[in-house]
């Protein structure tokens, strides 16, 4: 199942839904500017600290086999 996120002023929160089994990876994807950015983070993280000026958060988890699992977009800003 996807993520569950929550975003406040300083940034995102995530985490795997209940009852769901740990992440072993985060996969935080940022869009802003037009551009898209990718952050690899480890499975202990819970929250990711975002400029201002993104628009667009898109996080998945992924397994200790390497699938990614679905994933929750979170859109902030409306695009142009």
């Amino acid at each position: 199942r996807a993520p569950v996120l929550s975003r406040d002023a300083a940034g995102v929160a995530f985490a795997a839904p209940a009852g769901d089994a740990a992440a072993w990876l985060w996969v935080v994807r940022t869009r802003a500017g037009g551009g898209w950015r990718t952050a690899i983070l480890p499975g202990r993280a819970t929250r990711r600290d975002l400029a201002a000026e993104v628009a667009e958060v898109a996080v998945s988890a992924v397994a200790r086999d390497g699938r990614e699992g679905p994933t929750t977009r979170l859109v902030t800003v409306d695009g142009p």
